[in-house]
C-alpha cells in the first residue's frame, strides 16, 4: 500500500513540475497580442471566429471554438493574448501527459521502475523545448490543442497497449478523446493504427463502449451549423446548409494541396524533413529516438509497429502537401517520438549500469536527463520567444487609424485579411470600414456574410463584378483602399 501511495506521489510530482516548468517557459515566450510570426497568420481568422460567434476556415475546428469560449472570458489581457494562454496551457498539457505515458512505460521493463521519472522528465521536457512545439505554444493556432488531443489520446491508450488495463470507462474515454481530437484537427485520423492496436487488444467487448464514447464526442461538429446560423462576419462555407457543413469539414478547399507535391521535388522534401526532425531533439535526442526505437521494439513490436505507421503517416502526409508550411503537420509526430525518446534513454540506463558503479552511473544519467533538455531551452529561445513581436498589431492599428471614413480595404493576403478582422470585427474598431478578401469573392457564402454590412447589400446581385475596382457605382463615393 505504502508502495502504490509512493508511486502515485512521484507521478502526480512529475506531471505538476513537467506542467509547470514548460508553462513558465511558454509564458514568457509567449506574444502578447496577435501575430504572423511561426505560420500564425491564420490567428485573426481564428480569434475573430471564437469571439464573433462565427467558423473559421476549413475543416471549421469546433473543438478549438469550445475551448476559445472558456479562454476569452479571462478578464485580462485583449482577445488574441488570451487565446495565445490557451495555445501555451493546452502545450503544457501535452507535455505533462507525455511525461506520464513515458512514466508508465516502466510496465514494458524498459527501464528500471523505481527510475522512471528520470526517462519521463528528460523525454516530456525535451518535447517541450522541441523548436517545432515550442513555435505553437506561444500564438493563437490550433496545433497546439489538438497536440493536447495527441497527448491525452496516447496516453489514454497506453494502458491497453501495454496491457495494463482493458476496462470499459477506458475505452469509452478514449473514443470521446479521439472524437475531440479530430473536431480539434483532422490530421490526428493518423492516430488510428494506435487507436485501432488499443481496439484490437480488448476484442471485440471493446467496440461498444468506444463507439459510444466516439459517437459522443463527434457530436462537437454540430456546433458548426448552430454557429453558422448566426450574423458573424466570418462564416466560412455558410456551414447551416448541408452542402456547406461538408464543404467545411471535409476540407475540400485544400484539397487540391493533399500530395500535389511533383516527385522530382520528393527527395529534397525527404532531406527538409529528416533535417528537421534531427532538429527538434538535437542530433543526441534523435540517436536517442532511434536507439529507443530499438528497444521498444524488443518489448512489443506490434505497439513500437502502430507508433511507427502514425509517424510515417504523419511525415508522408507532410512531405507531400504542396504548401510552404506543411511541416507544421508534423507536430503531431513529435509526441510519438518523444515516447521512443524515453525509450533510447531508459537504454542508456541499463548501458551505465553496466559499465559504472552504483552513484556514478546514476549520477550521468540524470546529467543527460537533464542537460538534453537545457541544451534545447538554450539554444531554441531566441527564435521561439516572441514576447515583444508587436508588427501584426502596429499593422492593423496604422491601417485602420489611416483609412479615410467609410472605406472599403480590400485584401489578397491572409494575413492582413485575418489581422483586419480581428481589429474591425472582434475589437469592433472603426465600423465604418468594410474589408474585402479579393481571393474570397468567388465564393457565395462570402459575398452573403459582406452583403450583410452597411451599403455592400448590392453584392447579393447576380452581375456584379468580382473585381472591387469596379463597384464605384455601387458604393457611391465610398474610397476603394488597395491594402499591399
Amino acid at each position: 500500500m505504502l508502495r502504490g501511495k509512493s508511486s502515485t506521489l512521484i507521478r502526480s510530482s512529475l506531471v505538476s513540475l513537467v506542467f509547470l516548468l514548460s508553462l513558465a517557459v511558454y509564458f514568457l515566450t509567449l506574444a502578447p497580442t496577435i501575430t504572423w510570426a511561426h505560420n500564425g497568420a491564420d490567428g485573426g481568422d481564428l480569434i475573430t471566429a471564437v469571439v464573433t460567434g462565427g467558423v473559421p476556415h476549413p475543416h471549421g475546428y469546433p473543438t478549438y471554438l469550445l475551448l476559445g469560449e472558456l479562454f476569452i472570458c479571462i478578464p485580462w489581457g485583449d482577445f488574441a493574448w488570451r487565446l495565445n494562454l490557451m495555445s501555451a496551457v493546452c502545450a503544457a498539457i501535452a507535455v505533462a501527459l507525455i511525461a506520464l505515458a513515458v512514466y508508465e512505460m516502466k510496465g514494458l521493463r524498459l527501464f528500471p521502475k523505481d527510475e522512471a521519472y528520470l526517462p519521463a522528465l528528460g523525454a516530456s521536457l525535451a518535447l517541450a523545448f522541441s523548436p517545432l512545439l515550442w513555435s505553437q505554444a506561444v500564438i493563437s493556432e490550433v496545433y497546439a490543442p489538438a497536440l493536447a488531443f495527441t497527448a491525452a489520446i496516447i496516453t489514454c491508450a497506453l494502458p491497453i497497449l501495454c496491457r495494463a488495463s482493458r476496462t470499459s470507462l477506458g475505452l469509452l474515454l478514449l473514443g470521446f478523446l479521439y472524437a475531440l481530437g479530430l473536431g480539434a484537427h483532422l490530421t490526428l485520423l493518423f492516430l488510428a493504427p494506435i487507436v485501432g492496436l488499443a481496439l484490437w487488444r480488448t476484442g471485440r467487448k471493446g467496440a461498444i463502449p468506444f463507439g459510444a464514447g466516439f459517437a459522443v464526442g463527434l457530436a462537437v461538429f454540430a456546433i458548426l451549423p448552430l454557429r453558422a446560423g448566426g450574423d458573424s462576419p466570418v462564416n466560412w462555407g455558410a456551414a447551416n446548409t448541408w452542402k456547406g457543413f461538408w464543404w467545411l469539414v471535409s476540407g475540400k478547399l485544400y484539397h487540391r494541396y493533399v500530395f500535389a507535391v511533383p516527385l522530382r521535388f520528393w527527395p529534397q522534401r525527404i532531406l527538409a524533413w529528416g533535417n528537421l526532425m534531427v532538429r527538434q531533439f538535437t542530433p543526441v535526442g534523435a540517436l536517442l529516438v532511434i536507439i529507443g526505437v530499438e528497444g521498444l521494439w524488443r518489448r512489443d513490436q506490434t505497439f513500437s509497429l502502430a507508433l511507427l505507421l502514425s509517424v510515417i503517416g504523419l511525415s508522408i502526409y507532410a512531405i507531400g502537401y504542396n504548401t510552404a508550411d506543411s511541416y507544421v503537420y508534423l507536430t503531431f509526430s513529435l509526441p510519438l517520438l518523444a515516447l521512443f525518446l524515453g525509450a533510447g534513454l531508459g537504454k542508456v540506463r541499463d548501458g551505465l549500469r553496466v559499465r559504472f558503479l552504483g552513484q556514478m552511473g546514476l549520477a550521468l544519467f540524470i546529467l543527460l536527463c537533464v542537460a538534453l533538455p537545457g541544451a534545447e531551452l538554450l539554444s531554441n529561445w531566441n527564435a521561439a520567444d516572441l514576447h515583444t513581436d508587436w508588427e501584426a498589431w502596429l499593422f492593423g492599428k496604422r491601417t485602420l487609424a489611416e483609412a479615410p471614413a467609410n472605406a472599403v480595404l480590400v485584401t489578397d493576403r491572409d494575413e492582413h485579411t485575418f489581422t483586419l478582422w480581428y481589429f474591425r470585427y472582434a475589437l469592433r474598431l472603426r465600423e465604418d470600414v468594410v474589408v474585402v478578401d479579393r481571393d474570397l469573392l468567388r465564393y457565395n457564402w462570402y459575398r452573403e456574410a459582406l452583403a450583410r454590412q452597411p451599403g455592400m447589400d448590392f453584392l447579393r446581385g447576380e452581375d456584379v463584378s468580382l473585381n472591387p475596382e469596379q463597384w464605384g457605382n455601387f458604393l457611391q463615393g465610398r474610397p476603394i483602399i488597395p491594402i499591399r
